[in-house]
């Protein structure tokens, strides 16, 4: 039987210096990738943001021929999500849900609800394209390793983070919901094929005794991301959300400097 040999890594690894110039720098480099990762993970917290608003009147100020009642009596009360008619009382009547759209407090384009009236009955939509990035990267999980594996841990972070460049971009644009949902299900598969292979890259820098720096340093990245996406929202907050979420995507041009 052929003896059984064992390569210690760790000892190459002491050999040409654990924790140098060269480790460091990669660890922060490649670290910069969690930034577009969390970004694309959480951005509907901020270009998904409530939208205070009630049903819409005709243009042309009259009530539709549905809410004309008998009574001269009545008058028409426009909710949130229905439009009522009350009688003198105070009393509701009848109720029809928002014939005439939707009005919103502020510029339709400063929330995707809005934009794409995500609300009452539609109030859910939103949450289903959160819960498609979550299946998205089920699947990047699956598929981020795999190719991380074949094909090498640089080449996947590149080509992961330009396709969620394309897909946030995408977002950005988005003519309707499908669109965008469809490119959330698929921006959830990169964002793991990006941040796998970061952890799994910032790892394999270091020996055993010192990989508890490359966690750190995600852990930090990570925090930072969410400060930064805040801020830049912040920043932003009175310009369209389309334009919001180009400038968050805009980070993933990461990729450029993993290209080094």
């Amino acid at each position: 039987m052929a003896a059984e040999h064992t390569l210690n890594v760790d000892k190459v690894f002491y050999a040409l210096g654990p924790m140098g110039r060269y480790q460091c720098l990669h660890l922060l480099l490649v670290s910069l990738g969690v930034f577009p990762a969390l970004i694309q993970l959480l951005d509907n917290v901020f270009i998904g943001s409530a939208v205070d608003h009630s049903c819409a009147r005709p243009e042309d100020n009259t009530s539709s021929p549905l809410l004309l009642t008998a009574s001269p009596n009545h008058t028409l009360s426009y909710e949130e999500c229905h439009i009522q008619v009350k009688d003198a009382n105070d009393s509701v009547v009848e109720e029809f849900t928002c014939l005439h759209g939707f009005e919103y407090e502020g510029p339709r384009t400063q929330s995707v609800v809005s934009q794409l009236d995500l609300v009452c009955d539609k109030e859910q939509l939103l949450r289903v394209t959160q819960t498609l990035v979550f299946s998205g990267q089920a699947i990047g999980a699956i598929v981020g390793p795999y190719f991380s594996d074949r094909f090498g841990r640089k080449l996947t972070l590149v080509f992961s983070n330009l396709i969620m460049l394309v897909l946030g971009l995408t977002i950005a644009f988005a003519p309707n919901y499908t669109v965008f949902a469809i490119a959330k299900f698929f921006i959830g598969a990169a964002q793991q094929s990006v941040y796998i292979p970061v952890c799994i890259y910032t790892g394999e820098l270091l020996p055993t005794e010192y990989r508890r720096y490359s966690l750190i340093i995600n852990t930090v990245a990570w925090s930072l991301s969410g400060l930064t996406m805040s801020l830049v929202a912040f920043l932003m907050q009175d310009v369209s959300w389309r334009y919001l979420q180009a400038v968050l995507s805009l980070s993933s041009l990461v990729f450029i400097v993993h290209l080094w």
